[in-house]
């Protein structure tokens, strides 16, 4: 009776930390990709207009650490960490984090920039989770931070667009 107890939770555990959710949006905005990287790297002036993330220390290249404040569109903020994975100007930047006990959660935050046949820049925006933690934090993310991610990317737009105030 131990033993199948055992493996049950055992097998209980392994779904568990196998769990997968995705964000995912998209924005179309009438500048450069050179215009959205120079706003979205501008990390200084995140205060200024970034409502997602208002604060973000340290530096956006591989292997780098860096620590901000996520808000939500309830307005609660949220301390973070992540390390850089890719910064490669004009097409992608991501970074991952998540808890330190494996298996709970991790998240792989990622913008990448692509151009349209009309000459405007898309911004692909998206997270990706995995881990026991998602089925409880399912709603946060679906019901909170995915308008939060709405708006930074209008944002995002607006201070692309307005190339004066980027200088």
């Amino acid at each position: 009776m131990k033993k199948r107890t055992f493996l049950l939770g055992l097998a209980g555990l392994t779904w568990a930390t196998r769990q997968r959710f995705s964000l995912r949006t998209d924005i179309t905005i009438d500048a450069s990709r050179d215009e959205v990287w120079a706003a979205l790297s501008d990390t200084a002036r995140y205060p200024q207009w970034n409502p997602l993330i208002p604060e973000l220390a340290g530096h956006l290249r591989p292997s780098e650490q860096i620590h901000f404040v996520l808000q939500l569109a309830t307005g609660q903020r949220i301390r973070l960490g992540a390390d850089v994975v890719q910064a490669e100007p004009v097409f992608e930047l991501r970074w991952q984090g998540g808890l330190p006990i494996a298996g709970l959660l991790h998240v792989n935050h990622s913008f990448l920039i692509s151009t349209t046949y009309g000459g405007k820049t898309v911004l692909h925006h998206s997270e990706d989770y995995q881990g026991a933690l998602l089925p409880l934090l399912r709603p946060l993310l679906t019901h909170q931070l995915l308008p939060a991610f709405h708006t930074f990317n209008q944002a995002l737009e607006r201070r692309a667009e307005r190339k004066e105030e980027q200088s």
